[in-house]
């Protein structure tokens, strides 16, 4: 069996995208995701100054290491990428904090409400396979008798993102709705095709 594997190993390749961005505190982030541990840390994403967070999870996306941190004092969620993370120290909670169960249920609490206004795409069979190799948890891949749809929701603090996603779809895209996000991403477009 032993031999089988190492013919294996030696024949079959698994080519994926390495992290593309130095992660100084993976180890003290996965240890306080997995003991549910308080964290002092400083992110230098959208806020400045030193936050304490509990984490949910720790994600894979993109060529890049994220977490879902909940900030105790704004009493708020967010997406944030661990290279970011400047200063991280393991806290003595100073008050009572969730537990795992109350952390998750928080969190989908919060993406029910937070990613409110939903769109639908029409996609190619190779915009489908670029989603697949490339998709969010909140995007769902649809198949019925009139096409192949990208269905999800998104919030309007986010949409820039989402708009440069289906830019990287190239033709393999349509959106449907909402309007909002047609629009945006025929401005995007527009500001592309003016650079030339």
């Amino acid at each position: 069996m032993q031999k089988q594997i190492n013919l294996q190993e030696e024949f079959v390749q698994y080519v994926s995208q390495p992290s593309l961005n130095k992660v100084t505190f993976f180890d003290l982030l996965l240890k306080a995701c997995i003991n549910n541990d308080l964290v002092l840390a400083e992110n230098q994403q959208f806020i400045k100054e030193k936050q304490k967070l509990q984490l949910l999870d720790l994600f894979y996306q993109a060529g890049n290491w994220f977490c879902h941190a909940y900030n105790l004092d704004l009493k708020r969620w967010f997406v944030l990428r661990l290279d970011k993370f400047k200063v991280v120290k393991q806290l003595k909670p100073d008050r009572v904090i969730m537990s795992k169960n109350e952390l998750s249920e928080s969190y989908q609490e919060y993406e029910q409400k937070h990613y409110c206004i939903p769109y639908q795409c029409l996609l190619t069979k190779a915009g489908e396979q670029k989603v697949k190799y490339n998709s969010y948890p909140i995007m769902k891949v649809i198949h019925n008798r009139q096409g192949i749809y990208l269905n999800g929701s998104y919030n309007k603090e986010e949409l820039h993102y989402l708009v440069d996603y289906l830019i990287s779809l190239g033709s393999e895209v349509k959106i449907i709705k909402s309007r909002e996000l047609k629009e945006k991403y025929l401005e995007k477009l527009q500001r592309i095709i003016q650079q030339y």
